[in-house]
């Protein structure tokens, strides 16, 4: 994967010139069914934690702050250097005794599950699937680690980007049926106590005249492009991200097999490819230019600060006064609505692309959900 500062890194294809077809059998699962598969799912062991629920243990001569500390780093959730929390105690201490101090619960947030990623190469679906799922389990966990620490506990905001779509563009209708799938499967697993999904289209309430302001920002940061070596950086950055996720529905996939074949210049490709890659790049600069406008927005206006004061952000691209935690486990390089989930022969889960599953001439079950928003499946199974 990637390793980018602004935004998750991206995961290139595997199987882009594989001639292989895999061969899928139907399953079907019930609501008890999937219950009782993420009651199994068990965390990687490393030589700092005995169980999933017990990873500060022997941590009899520590503080409360870091105790839970101590969970932020664990291999378990930590998500990018170590560095992020050791050279800032002092500031997540802080942000830590504000709600112990008072006898709160600790607040948490983390921007993320905006839509499914439109890129059929991807991903088949609109609605949130088992990687979803394996999201807010590894979320849970990290509340009930801290939990077993701290009487008060904490709750995690996941404050849905859906608001993001505007740019791709994505319906306000299916964004907001995704998110809402989400709170669904919140509350059948009753993790409502430790997570709660915020709509992030509250930042428009809380900016005035946001939808200009945004166009206003988009167009300096175009500008700024040509002068500034520090936001060229910044925009090279992202864009490599985004260039992966802007919408091609549109297009056959066996155009996108070669266009998103990194060893293809454009020398190799048909006309007609050559100019799909051209729309998609010059959709992927006005993207991120919108992307970037945004973030900045919300971070001048101090949105999220205002909304949830002294939260403490959890993050899927570490940076300095955030918490990295990983989307899934280390398994997984993919985020959860970038791709499918895949249940592997070792029992673990990670995610995977569906053209790469589907090109690599291997057996899956694919699974359905009885309950499920859409005839596709949940999740796959290597046999």
């Amino acid at each position: 994967m990637s390793k980018q500062s602004f935004i998750y890194g991206f995961t290139d294809f595997k199987n882009l010139n594989s001639n292989k077809k895999s061969k899928f059998i139907d399953v079907t699962i019930t609501l008890d069914d999937l219950k009782k598969i993420i009651s199994k799912i068990e965390f990687p062991k490393n030589q700092e934690t005995k169980s999933s629920t017990d990873l500060i243990c022997n941590l009899t001569d520590t503080t409360l702050c870091q105790k839970i500390l101590s969970v932020f780093t664990n291999d378990n959730f930590l998500l990018g250097d170590k560095k992020f929390i050791t050279q800032n105690t002092s500031f997540l201490e802080e942000k830590l005794n504000y709600f112990i101090g008072k006898d709160l619960p600790i607040e948490f947030c983390i921007m993320s599950s905006p839509f499914k990623i439109p890129v059929p190469l991807k991903t088949n679906r609109i609605f949130p699937d088992m990687g979803e799922i394996l999201q807010l389990v590894q979320i849970q966990n990290f509340c009930t680690s801290i939990n077993s620490i701290y009487h008060k506990g904490c709750r995690v905001n996941i404050l849905a980007e859906g608001i993001l779509g505007k740019f791709l563009p994505i319906s306000k209708v299916e964004k907001d049926n995704y998110r809402d799938y989400i709170s669904y499967f919140v509350d059948k697993l009753d993790y409502s106590d430790s997570i709660k999904i915020v709509d992030l289209d509250f930042i428009e309430e809380t900016i005035p005249d946001f939808e200009n302001k945004w166009l206003q920002k988009t167009a300096e940061l175009e500008n700024l492009l040509l002068h500034s070596n520090t936001y060229k950086s910044e925009f090279n950055s992202t864009f490599e991200s985004i260039y992966r996720i802007v919408p091609t529905t549109m297009y056959s996939n066996y155009d996108l097999q070669r266009i998103y074949n990194v060893n293809l210049d454009d020398d190799n490709l048909a006309q007609n490819q050559i100019d799909i890659r051209q729309d998609i790049k010059i959709r992927a600069t006005k993207t991120t230019h919108n992307y970037r406008a945004f973030i900045k927005l919300r971070d001048d206006f101090k949105v999220i600060e205002n909304r949830f004061p002294n939260v403490i952000k959890l993050t899927l691209s570490p940076k300095q006064g955030n918490v990295g935690i990983l989307p899934i486990n280390k398994y997984s390089n993919i985020l959860p609505y970038h791709g499918v989930a895949v249940l592997t022969k070792q029992c673990h889960f990670k995610m995977e692309y569906l053209i790469d599953l589907q090109n690599s001439g291997m057996e899956y079950k694919q699974v359905y959900f009885d309950e499920d928003k859409e005839k596709l499946p949940f999740y796959y199974c290597e046999t």
